[in-house]
């Protein structure tokens, strides 16, 4: 017998000795080895042997998923020949050709290899059994390259999509359902392990078409003879489909969209069966598939009447909400009290309250409220990445725990549409807080294998679904604006913060016209952010709300729209509902960084109930171009988000990872290493592109209007100078030149109004000692220094207008003791420690020496300047108001020892 097909026919018969098992791998789970070495095949891959498994796959490929493929390839012992044939390569390029190309690349590289036909194909290094390429780490430089793309010619990596065959997916179609007999035919057959995970993979694919309203199309499938494991997966899906449409919905039940009762559909039923059946079962569908309405179904129709739901804390009110709206006679708690007897109780707890001080005590009381379900919403909220145990999680798993101590019969339902994000160790302990036992088997070193490992383990214990959304989602509307003008912005700027806020002035002025009531602006980044982006919509004319980690007071009033369009960073994505019966675009600023959360994002609006029957999303684009010559930050975050080959991917999706995940450094030096190479290419065409224009004042209009965008108005930029620390002022102007000189383009406009400036009248003052030396603190555009052309005047300020003046922090003026014959301050003690600018003019000055200060009448309580004045050593003179200015006039007198005898 030389194959596993073989053997089952054998099996049947009588010739079969009773002593011989009909399933070996099940008989001898420690001792197994495959149906090689049990049947005495050794399958030598020699290139005769190689074509020949290529030809009998090539017909089966179409019902395979690459996920499929890949544990076919690697249980047979195929993979590390077939990768050693095709130079080597990884195991996704191996199983792109086999699905893109039908294997005709390898069945090439076979033909032309030098191994004769009789000889064992060489390998890579290592068992041949066991080798496993590792996916390359999220600092790979050389994977960043790849999936992003800077220079805007085309998509470099494609990324896998589902398969359908007459409307079905691939794996439920007639043939997909048979394709698992057929292979068993294959040198070496299935074990045991990889045909469980095929049926598997074939039962949620008919789930998933029957959920999706495909019930013909299903039964068509399902109908007709085949094989061992087609009878399998008909028996297997046939049944549950029969306890699921039995399920009887509880009475209670009062959910409506738009007035009109909605009873559960079929995922929400299956979650609630899982749960009754299963107890312990995780529900990883995409967002905006009903998970919350499945939970509370799930608690009801197992007659739960103690629920605990631990959630993200900007969806506990709204989970109240939906378990009120679903069943009207449920009491909802938000801390732990005790429960309404007789009564369906639901404890709703955010996550944030079990890693604080009292959080031990938190879980005493819940544990002795004694629950029948616990429902981990957002479950990756108590997942952790590495092995150090977060307090969070150490909690949570504590108190589950506990209740499972209390009750043996208490049932689990873990819920998240990304379940992995970043590394393999979180996959496995999120399973083992919901499942209740250990996962240690499975590896979390980051290889494919693994990560298929993962992938199975959570599809074994729960199941995903992707809703078909009933409204439109638009392509991506991609709005791209050539602004060659910001290069010098972008060179200098620091880090992704600085390049995202280097292109935020331009982004926004490109997404203007789309942007109108019931709008979302995402930004993934808020500092130096999310103020430029209100006051640009502000500008705009429309009502502004906010919901950042910083700021929620947004939301609700957006839903119940009294803001117009709402600024969201990363807590929008994660939990929060009701945005689809307001909001139908989301304008995306700074996108976020993996797919799952992009897709997480988009889920916000694409939900069951939307008012809208299409939503639209635009990605404004900065673009550097230069005769076709293309260079775009924004393009290659663009294609990060559309790379599905991350481990998050992988767990989820099955899709084979060729990323960790993708490192924001990395991407930034990615973008760097092509933005000089382009910069480098079109200088030696002549002149660069980029004439960065000149920082002065006034600022040109179009970098002054760019510029107002990112820092705001003079109002806003006055009263930020004044209650700031002088030296955080200093850095700010320092980084960053042109908020100085914008304040002064608008301050130069402020008093062509004056009737007079206080620096020409001080300057009537000096202007009959040209032998002092003047220390104008301040100085701004050398008001003074333009009224005393013939004085000697050292021009201080936060920025140097040009070489006369002094860059510095005034609080620490870089000038001798003594030095000085007169100070000035003409309307420039701003700052919180302004207290220390007098203390600089007072080292300063030598005795005798005068003392000028010129502020705002109205800024000022009577008396406070001349007080501080004197405080700090000076002796005043007589002060004065001249219009809306404050005169205050002193002398520097002797130090006390100067008298001494």
């Amino acid at each position: 017998m030389g194959n596993q097909a073989a053997w089952r026919e054998w099996a049947k018969t009588e010739a079969k000795p009773q002593d011989i098992p009909a399933s070996p791998a099940a008989a001898y789970p420690e001792e197994w080895r495959g149906w090689g070495d049990w049947l005495g095949v050794v399958t030598r891959w020699s290139r005769g042997t190689l074509l020949a498994f290529l030809e009998d796959l090539r017909p089966r490929l179409p019902h395979l998923e690459e996920r499929e493929l890949y544990a076919i390839l690697q249980q047979g012992g195929a993979m590390p020949t077939l990768r050693a044939r095709f130079g080597g390569r990884s195991p996704l390029k191996v199983i792109g050709d086999l699905k893109e190309n039908t294997g005709r690349g390898i069945e090439s590289a076979i033909l032309s290899s030098e191994v004769d036909d009789g000889d064992e194909a060489p390998h890579l290094e290592g068992d041949v059994a066991d080798t496993d390429e590792a996916i390359p780490e999220a600092g790979d430089v050389a994977l960043a390259g790849e999936a992003a793309n800077f220079e805007g010619d085309g998509d470099v990596l494609s990324s896998p999509s589902a398969e359908e065959v007459g409307g079905l997916p691939a794996l439920a179609s007639r043939m997909g359902l048979r394709v698992v007999d057929e292979l068993t035919s294959l040198p070496g057959g299935l074990d045991d392990e990889t045909a469980a995970y095929l049926v598997g993979n074939r039962v949620a694919a008919l789930w998933e078409a029957w959920i999706k309203g495909e019930a013909d199309g299903v039964r068509e499938a399902l109908a007709g003879e085949g094989g061992h494991y087609f009878n399998l997966i008909r028996e297997r899906f046939e049944a549950e489909l029969t306890e699921v449409e039995s399920l009887p919905v509880p009475d209670g039940y009062r959910f409506s969209v738009n007035g009109k009762p909605a009873p559960p559909n079929a995922m929400q039923k299956r979650t609630a069966w899982e749960v009754l059946t299963r107890r312990r079962v995780g529900n990883w569908s995409g967002a905006g598939a009903g998970k919350t309405l499945s939970a509370v179904l799930a608690s009801r129709v197992a007659g739960c009447e103690k629920t605990l739901v631990v959630a993200n804390n900007s969806t506990v009110s709204g989970w109240g909400e939906e378990i009120k709206r679903i069943f009207p006679d449920s009491v909802v708690h938000h801390g732990p009290e005790e429960s309404v007897p007789g009564a369906f109780n639901y404890w709703v707890i955010n996550y944030e309250k079990f890693q604080q001080s009292y959080r031990g005590g938190l879980v005493r009381r819940l544990a002795g409220l004694g629950m029948d379900l616990v429902v981990l919403d957002e479950v990756q909220m108590v997942k952790q990445r590495t092995k150090e145990r977060s307090l969070r999680r150490e909690a949570l798993e504590g108190l589950v725990y506990a209740l499972g101590e209390q009750n043996p019969d208490l049932r689990v339902l873990g819920m998240s549409a990304t379940p992995v994000i970043n590394t393999l160790y979180e996959g496995r302990k999120l399973l083992e807080v919901v499942l209740g036992r250990s996962f240690g088997d499975l590896d979390s070193a980051p290889t494919v294998a693994n990560a298929l490992a993962v992938h199975r383990a959570l599809m074994v214990n729960g199941f995903r679904y992707r809703p078909p959304y009933e409204i439109e989602m638009k392509p991506p509307e991609v709005l791209e604006t050539e602004r060659n003008d910001l290069l010098d912005d972008l060179v200098a700027a620091k880090g992704v913060l600085g390049t995202e806020q280097a292109v935020l002035a331009a982004k926004l002025e490109a997404a203007a016209k789309r942007i109108r009531p019931g709008t979302l602006i995402y930004t993934h980044y808020t500092q130096g952010m999310v103020g430029p982006i209100r006051r640009f919509v502000e500008g705009l004319g429309y009502r502004v709300g906010e919901y950042t980690g910083a700021d929620k007071s947004g939301l609700e009033a957006f839903k119940e729209r009294r803001v117009d369009v709402l600024i969201g960073s990363q807590p929008v994505s994660t939990g929060v509902d009701g945005l689809q019966y307001v909001c139908d675009r989301i304008v995306v600023i700074s996108p976020p960084w993996t797919g799952a959360e992009y897709e997480q994002l988009l889920g916000r609006v694409r939900r069951q109930g939307s008012a809208f029957s299409e939503v639209s999303v635009v990605w404004p684009q900065v673009v550097l171009d230069h005769n076709g010559d293309r260079w775009s930050w924004d393009a290659g975050r663009k294609a990060i988000i559309e790379f599905k080959r991350t481990l998050s991917d992988c767990a989820v999706d099955g899709n084979i990872p060729q990323a960790m995940r993708i490192a924001p450094a990395t991407l930034l030096h990615k973008s760097r290493e092509a933005l000089e190479a382009w910069i480098e290419r079109i200088s030696e065409e002549g002149p660069t592109v980029s004439e960065r224009a000149k920082l002065e004042v006034p600022l040109p209009p179009e970098l002054r209007e760019r510029v107002r965008i990112r820092v705001g108005d003079f109002t806003t930029i006055n009263n930020r100078w004044v209650s700031s620390n002088s030296e955080t002022v200093h850095g700010r102007l320092e980084a960053d030149p042109s908020e100085w000189y914008l304040y002064h383009t608008l301050y130069r406009e402020a008093r062509e109004a004056w009737p007079e400036l206080p620096a020409e009248h001080i300057a009537s003052y000096l202007r009959g000692r040209p032998d002092w030396k003047v220390g104008d603190f301040g100085c701004g555009e050398g008001l003074l220094k333009k009224a005393l052309p013939h004085h000697e005047i050292i021009g201080l300020d936060h920025v140097a207008i040009d070489d006369s003046v002094i860059a510095c922090d005034m609080a620490h003026a870089p000038l001798e003791d003594e030095s000085l014959g007169a100070a000035v301050f003409s309307l420039s003690l701003m700052g919180r420690n302004w207290p220390a600018y007098l203390a600089e003019a007072h080292r300063t000055l030598r005795p005798f020496g005068l003392l000028f200060v010129a502020e705002p009448a109205r800024r000022w309580e009577e008396g406070r300047l001349e007080q501080a004045v004197q405080e700090h050593g000076f002796e005043p003179l007589p002060s004065y108001q001249r219009g809306d200015f404050r005169y205050v006039r002193a002398v520097k007198g002797l130090p006390p020892s100067s008298f001494a005898p």
